[in-house]
């Protein structure tokens, strides 16, 4: 089964115009699917650090 099926969407991660060939795709090419995801990957381990950091600031000296 086979749509011939063309929106025009703007790809989420570099912003540029691209024909979508389905109504999911969000990205203009696999390269930027993949900086999307390593983005993102990124920004979650960050807040990690940054929540471990808060949680070892918080701490009594005495524990530490």
């Amino acid at each position: 089964m086979s749509s011939n099926l063309r929106i025009e969407r703007v790809c989420q991660h570099c912003c540029s115009d691209f024909i979508a060939k389905t109504t999911v795709t969000q990205y203009c090419s696999d390269n930027c699917a993949k900086r999307a995801y390593k983005a993102k990957q990124k920004k979650i381990n960050i807040e990690a650090s940054n929540e471990q950091t808060k949680a070892v600031k918080i701490m009594p000296l005495v524990e530490l």
